[in-house]
């Protein structure tokens, strides 16, 4: 399968947020993500507190499977790439953040399985 061409992020996305959807869309390219009774799953966005009290959305999803939030906080801190992800004061923040970047995850869902099987996006 080609590579597929993405929308381009917005502007005002930071470097870390832009890390987690490379995650994401390089999963799709590289045809690594799962597909299963709970959906298309690329990155798995999880929310945990950093060694300095922010919480961080990092990537669950690794090793081809959804991983607990244990797990991904400790895959974090042994690599110590906290500053490879996006942080925030808050929970709420970091939850809006969250929700953000999954719109764009949902709407590379759709151009990827159209691309995929055929069908034009809905």
């Amino acid at each position: 399968m080609a590579e597929l061409k993405f929308e381009k992020l917005p502007d005002n996305m930071s470097a870390q947020e832009r890390k987690l959807i490379e995650f994401h869309r390089n999963n799709l390219n590289k045809g690594t993500y799962l597909d299963d009774e709970q959906g298309m799953t690329t990155v798995y966005i999880t929310g945990v507190t950093g060694p300095d009290k922010r919480i961080y959305n990092i990537p669950g999803y690794f090793d081809g499977k959804r991983q607990t939030e244990e797990s991904a906080r400790e895959r974090v801190d042994s690599s110590n790439s906290w500053g490879n992800y996006p942080s925030y004061e808050t929970g709420k923040s970091s939850n809006e953040a969250a929700i953000r970047l999954h719109d764009i995850i949902d709407r590379d869902g759709v151009l990827f399985r159209s691309f995929k099987y055929g069908e034009p996006p809905k």
